[in-house]
């Protein structure tokens, strides 16, 4: 028996594999959170390889089955297949096990096309066995020094990781599609000082003769702890309680003028890199949404960064 699996029907034959089999293979490159729970009803053999150390897998679930007396557990820094095998079936094919190579999870997957697979070949089963063997054999243990390394490299990737394969609202975005990346909201309430002003002037006359271009130039002032590290979505709030979601900007501390109080900024046209565009739209849906949360979210301060992913429904 031959079947193909389309992405509605892959996870459905993975979980049926896994409870009727008498031992289980798995050669998956990628793990994300909760995919030890596939394994959660299973007391039978397991033994896993997967691909620890190159920022595609989720460590925590790794620790999670690593404890499992049932469950061995072997990295191999080449490894990018997605091979299920059991007593009866071998499941061959794109899914990895709730991640998908790309730093995706949970929701964040919604889109991506899945396919394999499914036979109980037995000639297939035999050499499938035979690789997998050849796979086990040469790649190591998973020890706790792997893990720590896995954790750090993980937390990496998950800054870093490409956007999905369609762009979505504001409404449909999730604290998932978020966390981790470097996409900040900055709320501010009053003007800049005059002397603010006067050293801003001066700012843009060196940057001019720099040959930057100062119409793309802003500031805040006495902002310190503004991220140098981050995109920034300018949201101000006036005297009467109005807010303003303006410019994206990126900061350039390389510009701020010695002794000044005074942060400068670039503006950016367009966001890349992430789930969302940054347009009139989602600037619309974000200000109606802060409109009911920016009270609890500056508190009795004037100003306040933080990550966008802290104010997503």
């Amino acid at each position: 028996m031959k079947k193909f699996l389309s992405n509605t029907e892959y996870l459905a034959a993975v979980r049926d594999a896994i409870s009727s089999a008498k031992h289980i293979d798995a050669a998956v490159a990628f793990w994300g959170a909760r995919s030890e729970a596939l394994f959660s009803d299973s007391s039978v053999p397991v033994r896993i390889v997967c691909n620890l150390l190159s920022g595609g897998t989720n460590p925590n679930p790794v620790r999670i089955l690593r404890d499992n007396d049932a469950v061995q557990i072997h990295n191999s820094s080449s490894l990018h297949a997605k091979v299920l095998l059991t007593d009866t079936v071998a499941i061959i094919g794109s899914a990895n096990f709730s991640t998908n190579g790309l730093h995706y999870e949970g929701d964040e997957l919604d889109g991506w096309l899945e396919a394999g697979i499914l036979t109980d070949d037995r000639d297939v089963l035999e050499q499938v066995a035979a690789w997998f063997s050849t796979l086990w054999n040469s790649s190591l243990p998973v020890d706790e020094s792997d893990l720590l390394a896995a954790s750090a490299a993980w937390e990496s990737s998950r800054t870093n990781r490409a956007a999905g394969p369609t762009k979505k609202s504001f409404a449909q975005l999730r604290k998932a599609d978020l966390l981790g990346r470097p996409v900040h909201i900055v709320l501010w309430k009053f003007l800049p000082s005059e002397s603010g002003e006067q050293d801003f002037g001066i700012a843009q006359q060196e940057a001019a003769v720099n040959g930057i271009n100062t119409k793309e130039l802003d500031f805040y002032e006495d902002w310190h702890s503004l991220p140098k590290d981050a995109y920034l979505i300018d949201v101000h709030i006036d005297p009467k309680g109005i807010i303003k979601v303006g410019n994206l900007y990126i900061r350039r501390p390389e510009l701020d003028p010695i002794g000044s109080n005074i942060q400068i900024v670039s503006s950016l046209s367009k966001l890349q890199g992430f789930p969302f565009v940054y347009d009139a739209a989602f600037r619309d849906a974000l200000t109606q949404h802060l409109k009911q949360i920016y009270l609890s979210l500056l508190g009795d301060k004037n100003n306040r960064d933080l990550p966008l992913s802290e104010a997503i429904p």
